[in-house]
């Protein structure tokens, strides 16, 4: 439910959002699926993870640390504990904190809406970037090898 609340709220924003269910390419799972999963993080700029029971935290700790940008929600019950201390602290590094959120958040709108901000901050710090790149090139124009 959650999952889908976070979706609507990225696609109002524009956003192109899949599951990552929605693009395994081997149904029958021959290519193992955190394979295809790895697969699919070469072709997404932005995953978050709304880590709420075994399997996305399992995915999170494979993949995190891999994706151009990513976002983890942990529960409140895993401030300090293995997933935050290992994960988040590598996380916390890359300028990627993980989020907190408790029950009474799930209950609400706020992780749609905090998740839908985050993403639109990171578009934004690539979009101002790229204008300085081009910027910089029209300035000092990039030499090719000869």
């Amino acid at each position: 439910m959650k999952r889908r609340e976070i979706r609507a709220a990225l696609e109002r924003d524009g956003h192109s959002v899949s599951f990552s269910e929605e693009l395994i390419f081997d149904k029958k799972y021959d290519v193992p699926a955190n394979l295809q999963e790895r697969i699919q993080l070469s072709e997404t700029d932005v995953v978050v993870c709304l880590a709420s029971d075994f399997g996305p935290i399992q995915e999170a700790q494979e993949f995190a640390l891999q994706a151009r940008e990513f976002l983890i929600w942990l529960s409140e019950q895993a401030r300090g504990k293995y997933t935050d201390l290992g994960l988040g602290r590598q996380l916390r590094s890359q300028g990627k904190a993980p989020l907190f959120f408790s029950g009474e958040d799930l209950a609400s709108c706020v992780v749609a809406a905090a998740s839908s901000e985050w993403v639109e901050q990171r578009r934004m710090q690539y979009l101002v970037a790229d204008l300085e790149r081009e910027r910089l090139d029209e300035r000092w124009p990039r030499r090719s090898n000869p």
